[in-house]
C-alpha cells in the first residue's frame, strides 16, 4: 500500500533534489577553482623567486664588474702617478742634484790634476801630447795642480801653465794646432755619466724592480 507524502516530506525532498543538483556541483567547482588558485599562485611566486634570483645575479654581476673595471682604473692611475713621480726625481737628479754632486766630488786638486795626467797620457799616445792648453774652475788654486802634476806631463802643457776656464768644475785639455778639445767638465761629465753610466743604475737602486 503507497504510504501518503505530507507537506514536510515534499519540502524536504525538494531541499534534498535542491543540494544535490546545485549545491553539491557548486562546492565542487568551487573546490576546484581554489585548487586552481593556488596551483596558478605557487606558479606565480615560482616564477616571481626565479625572476629575483636572475635580477640578483645580473646585479651582482654588474656589480662586480664595475668594481673591477674600478680597481683597473685605479691601478692604472696609480701606476701612472708612480711613474710620473720617478720621471720627476730623475729629473730633478739629473737636471739638478747631479751637477752639484759632481762639482763637489771631482773639484778637488788632486782629483783634477789626476783628470790631467790621465787627459795628456792619453793625447800622447795619439801623438796629440804637444802644447796643450789646460783649464780648470776658478775655484781650483792653478798652483796646488801644477804642484801635483808630474814633470813630463807640466812639460806638455802650454807655458807650463794651467789656465782658468769658465765653468764651474771639472778640467778642459785643448790641443789647439789640431783643434781638438778634451772637454771633462762639468756639463760634459754630467752628460756622460747620464746617458752612459748612471741613469740605468740609478733607476735599479731607487726604484728596484721596477727599473727595467
Amino acid at each position: 500500500m503507497k504510504t501518503l507524502e505530507t507537506g514536510d516530506d515534499k519540502i524536504k525532498h525538494i531541499c534534498k533534489l535542491l543540494k544535490e543538483e546545485s549545491l553539491e556541483p557548486a562546492k565542487q567547482e568551487a573546490k576546484e577553482l581554489i585548487e586552481a588558485a593556488k596551483q596558478e599562485a605557487a606558479s606565480i611566486i615560482s616564477k616571481a623567486k626565479k625572476e629575483a634570483d636572475t635580477i640578483e645575479k645580473e646585479a651582482k654581476a654588474n656589480v662586480e664588474k664595475e668594481r673591477i673595471s674600478f680597481q683597473s682604473t685605479l691601478q692604472q692611475a696609480a701606476k701612472n702617478t708612480l711613474e710620473a713621480l720617478k720621471l720627476r726625481i730623475e729629473k730633478e737628479f739629473f737636471n739638478s742634484s747631479l751637477p752639484s754632486i759632481i762639482a763637489d766630488g771631482i773639484n778637488l786638486p788632486n782629483l783634477i790634476a789626476d783628470l790631467v795626467e790621465a787627459i795628456v797620457k792619453a793625447l800622447e799616445k795619439e801623438g796629440l801630447s804637444c802644447d796643450l792648453t789646460t783649464q780648470i774652475p776658478k775655484s781650483i788654486d792653478p798652483a796646488k795642480v801644477v804642484a801635483l802634476l808630474a814633470q813630463e806631463t807640466l812639460k806638455k802643457l802650454k807655458n807650463n801653465s794651467i789656465e782658468i776656464g769658465d765653468f764651474a768644475a771639472g778640467v778642459k785639455v785643448i790641443a789647439s794646432s789640431q783643434h781638438i778639445t778634451i772637454d771633462m767638465s762639468e756639463n760634459a761629465l754630467k752628460e756622460l755619466l747620464s746617458s752612459y753610466v748612471l741613469r740605468k743604475e740609478f733607476r735599479k737602486m731607487i726604484f728596484s724592480q721596477d727599473s727595467e
